[in-house]
């Protein structure tokens, strides 16, 4: 098992509370589910994680037949003890379906994490298996930040995020289907000189490997530490010096995601 695999496999990862819990979530997956158009009846949500799209999807809009398609064993285990959805297990880069099989596909939060060959591979498979509708979400111009393994020097993105997509990116995303809808969600604020910024508070307070993660280069992980350092004085303190910093530097509006519909261009030859 690769260190990315299992980094997948972390129950945390996977909680539901973080989704039900958290409104931006809330309200970029009641977004996506408005802009199901009205004549899909067929849905597959590709890596759909521990089911809660699903879930909502069959709670809001029942008369679409979905079903969700996931590589995690512990995000799996997750939905089936909370919901009754259907979850195969399966690889994005070869997706065991017929072609035209489904009249939309979503793939949400799911685009950024794919390495180099399978996301072009990915890309290839969400075509073929769909009839008329791609909806993806992605994180929308983002400032991916990176942190450091303190026992081989690798640098990362702890979330895995391995690209950045903008409204050029977007506008060629697939051949044979067409960017007909983008709307950017959950409006927030980012700091001019954000480079800069980052750099400063990276070398003034030396923030510790994150809590979870692995690093992809060697394997390292976090053990044996304490479940009440995120809430001790020094990070506490670290938390509001960052904050009191941010608000003497000029900001600008930035929004979160990024949903996009296609429509298929070219129709499919029977």
């Amino acid at each position: 098992m690769s260190f990315e695999k299992e980094y997948y496999e972390n129950p945390v990862l996977w909680d539901i509370k973080r989704y039900f819990e958290n409104q931006a979530e809330l309200e970029r997956f009641n977004k996506i589910i408005s802009t199901i158009p009205s004549d899909v009846k067929s849905l597959l949500d590709v890596g759909c994680g521990n089911g809660v799209f699903l879930y909502l999807l069959k709670n809001k809009r029942n008369e679409i037949s979905s079903v969700g398609l996931e590589r995690s064993k512990m995000a799996i285990e997750i939905a089936s003890k909370n919901f009754d959805v259907e979850i195969i297990e399966g690889d994005v880069s070869s997706l065991p379906f017929e072609d035209a099989s489904f009249d939309c596909l979503t793939a949400l939060e799911v685009i950024e994490h794919l390495p180099y060959e399978i996301y072009e591979r990915a890309l290839g498979e969400f075509e073929r298996v769909t009839k008329k509708y791609i909806i993806i979400s992605v994180p929308y111009e983002e400032r991916r930040g990176l942190t450091q393994c303190p026992y081989c020097g690798c640098r990362f993105n702890p979330t895995f995020h391995l690209r950045r997509f903008n409204r050029q990116v977007l506008d060629a995303l697939f051949s044979n289907f067409k960017l007909t809808g983008l709307e950017l969600i959950c409006p927030g604020y980012e700091v001019y000189f954000h480079k800069v910024f980052s750099a400063l508070y990276q070398l003034i307070f030396k923030p510790s490997f994150p809590e979870n993660v692995i690093c992809p280069a060697c394997g390292y992980r976090k053990v044996n530490s304490s479940s009440s350092e995120d809430g001790s004085f020094k990070n506490i303190a670290k938390d509001k010096v960052k904050n009191i910093l941010s608000r003497f530097v000029p900001r600008r509006k930035k929004y979160r995601w990024a949903v996009c519909i296609y429509e298929r261009d070219i129709e499919i030859k029977t």
